[in-house]
């Protein structure tokens, strides 16, 4: 018997089975923890139905309003089979009349609202379970001294608790997968996984905002996106050893269709599977990944987009998008492959022509779909020149950059994260893993054929750059620097590319791992030495930041917007149409839209479409030095009923850059009156014209009735 074989074979059981109860542990804790993060925030418990509401601002309460729709229709059709729900739901998202008026959308065209509709039907199948009536919702009765008496209930019966916890509970496949795919790279370590865990939860705060915007888009599609990542290193760890079609088959399927969740999920993930896919075909180009696998991931992917595209009833945004034209050159790289080869005599003019093939093909079909039409990402090229041009700005790149998610990463962010050893253990292991990468690049283009098509035996110090292991690690390394890049430029996208940095440094704590990447004996001690200071760190840090952040109380108090919605509420007629800043409509569509009082809103936040680009820059001129005659001939060409003023925005800093009047001189507005729109309708005595009337004013908000000219 080799008892040392054996015992390494026990070791390995008993860390496996250690790493999995302590992750699903942890995963699951993590999801509790989320819920009470957002109860201590803003005190969700005792907030009425609106207030809660609320708490969701812009974006989020777009996207809430629509689960909520969702839930209305679904409740009317009870008695109705799952295809009848189906079907009900379909019609009243295929011919929307709330969020663009005076336009009938098809919102399931243009918004990614299928995580709210799935929602919807298992809120459905909830509450018409036994479940519903074990778990009842425990309601209280709440007296204020400044507002009206309110009865509020919590538990997963109310529709805004059954929302946010079953986001909350989402964010536990991010720990599970993350987890296991350091597990996976590390060689069944133990250490790396509790490092990993380690890292995570020292830089939470770095990582995930959703403890505080549960419907984010990002908050439904990034655990999605970790697991699309860990089914892509399982391929590719898998790609040395000889699979069977069925193995091949159910790894295609299950990418294809997590990867499609994915896409239905959150608007920003075609970037990110673009960056996935370029990963995955610069390596392979290099010789790191092989070539079926590369296939894979690439058909799983085409055919995922494919389905996502026919799902959102062709979606010209993903159409025009970057990732469609990458797709269609990547699989003609893939097909033409070994012609591009065979006609490159050197082996590195063949991964340079390859690369510029690739390239050419790219832009080649962009260019066809922005001439036939499709421009709705036109904004996306003005908007990264804006980041590194100072002297260039519009309207439409400052919506974006004066929000604090879009500014670059400051370096006391970055000090903060390098506290706890994440930035240097991780760049550590990112610079070996590259370093590595080179050199099998070299080896691999500069490798001669045989006559018989094999190539030679590589050096013994690069085994491990041939290994599956290295291939998948090389994976995560390169897409751990892309999205690194691109969060440093934009900080929203830290959520991306932190949790991979950490997977990056916690790998070296694996023995297995150390070994195979340096081979002197004194630099894999030093290493050790480097990770347990690390780890320690990382622990420090964790035991400082989360009792911070469990202790901390919050309350959300916004009488003023409250106000404004009940007076959408009691004091106008239904189907009334708004006109107001993104956030405002988004607000009023969540709290003020109901199906006894239905509302429509003009603008909306979902800004990624020219449309509602435009339709937002004339509906903010209320904020510019304009007349009330071109404002009301704004306002009438949109069949607008009420404008809603912000005061806070018309008297915000004009020195900012960031106040809408400095918008509008960016793109040369001329001045067509003394004093702005707003300004002239927040004096007390102005209160009627021939063409609006002034019917509510609080101290933030002026809501005007648009006149008919007859009127």
């Amino acid at each position: 018997i080799n008892y040392c074989y054996l015992w390494e074979v026990i070791v390995m059981l008993v860390g496996a089975v250690a790493s999995f109860v302590i992750v699903t542990i942890v995963a699951v804790a993590y999801g509790f923890l989320l819920h009470h993060l957002h109860e201590q925030t803003y005190f969700f418990s005792a907030l009425s139905t609106i207030e809660r509401r609320l708490t969701f601002t812009s974006e989020q309460a777009f996207y809430f309003s629509f689960f909520d729709r969702a839930t209305s229709v679904l409740s009317k059709e009870k008695n109705s089979s799952f295809i009848g729900k189906i079907q009900s739901l379909l019609q009243e998202f295929s011919y929307d009349t709330h969020v663009e008026h005076p336009y009938t959308i098809n919102s399931l065209k243009k918004f990614n609202i299928y995580p709210e509709i799935c929602l919807s039907l298992l809120f459905d199948a909830y509450s018409s379970s036994s479940f519903s009536q074990i778990h009842k919702p425990i309601c209280h009765h709440y007296n204020r001294q400044d507002l009206p008496s309110f009865i509020t209930c919590t538990g997963f019966g109310v529709p805004e608790y059954f929302y946010i916890d079953a986001v909350f509970g989402m964010q536990s496949l991010v720990i599970i997968f993350l987890s296991y795919a350091t597990w996976v790279l590390s060689g069944g370590s133990f250490a790396s996984v509790c490092l990993f865990l380690l890292f995570y939860f020292a830089n939470l705060t770095n990582i995930t905002r959703v403890m505080n915007a549960p419907p984010l888009r990002e908050c439904f599609g990034f655990p999605l996106a970790c697991i699309c990542f860990t089914i892509c290193i399982a391929v590719i760890m898998n790609s040395h050893h000889k699979m069977s079609v069925l193995d091949r088959s159910w790894r295609f399927l299950l990418l294809a269709l997590l990867c499609l969740f994915f896409i239905l999920s959150w608007q920003f993930a075609p970037f990110v599977l673009l960056t996935l896919l370029l990963c995955v075909t610069m390596l392979k180009i290099i010789g790191i990944v092989d070539f079926q696998s590369a296939v894979l991931i690439w058909a799983a992917l085409a055919v995922s987009w494919t389905i996502g595209i026919l799902l959102m009833m062709g979606n010209e945004y993903m159409l025009s998008s970057l990732f469609t034209s990458s797709l269609i050159g990547c699989g003609l790289l893939y097909w033409v492959g070994s012609d591009v080869k065979g006609s490159a005599r050197h082996p590195i003019m063949r991964g340079v022509a390859q690369v510029f093939a690739l390239l050419f093909a790219i832009i080649l079909v962009k260019s066809f779909f922005s001439h036939i039409g499709f421009t709705n990402d036109a904004h996306i090229m003005n908007l990264l020149r804006s980041k590194f041009d100072e002297s260039f700005a519009t309207f439409h790149t400052r919506i974006y950059t004066c929000s604090s998610v879009f500014s670059f990463v400051s370096w006391n962010e970055i000090i903060g994260i390098s506290k706890s050893g994440l930035i240097p253990l991780g760049c550590l292991t990112i610079v070996a893993v590259v370093l590595r990468v080179v050199l099998s690049a070299i080896d691999n283009l500069n490798s001669k054929p045989r006559g018989d098509g094999k190539q030679e035996k590589i050096k013994n110090s690069l085994v491990l750059a041939q290994s599956s292991r290295f291939a998948a690690m090389a994976f995560v390394s390169f897409l751990t620097i892309a999205f690194a890049l691109q969060s440093v430029a934009i900080m929203r996208l830290k959520m991306l590319s932190l949790p991979l940095l950490c997977v990056c440094a916690s790998v070296l704590a694996s023995p297995v791992f150390r070994s195979g990447l340096v081979s002197h004996r004194f630099l894999r001690i030093l290493i050790g030495f480097f990770v347990i200071i690390s780890g320690a760190a990382a622990g420090f840090v964790t035991l400082n930041t989360l009792p911070r952040l469990v202790a901390r109380q919050g309350e959300f108090n916004d009488a003023a917007t409250v106000e404004l919605v009940h007076f959408f509420l009691e004091k106008t007629p239904p189907y009334s149409s708004v006109a107001s800043l993104m956030p405002t409509t988004s607000s009023l569509l969540a709290t003020a839209n109901n199906p006894t009082h239905p509302l429509r809103i003009v603008n909306h936040p979902h800004y990624e479409y020219a449309y509602m680009r435009n339709t937002t820059h004339s509906m903010y001129t209320v904020y510019a030095f304009v007349t009330d005659a071109n404002v009301h001939k704004t306002m009438r060409a949109k069949a607008v009923d009420y404008v809603v003023i912000n005061q806070r925005k018309c008297n915000q800093e004009r020195h900012s850059g960031c106040n809408i009047l400095n918008l509008y001189e960016l793109d040369g507005v001329k001045r067509q009156s003394s004093t702005t729109f707003c300004e002239r309708w927040g004096q007390k005595t102005y209160t009627s014209s021939p063409l609006f009337k002034k019917e509510f004013e609080n101290q933030r908000y002026q809501v005007l009735k648009v006149l008919n000219v007859d009127d």
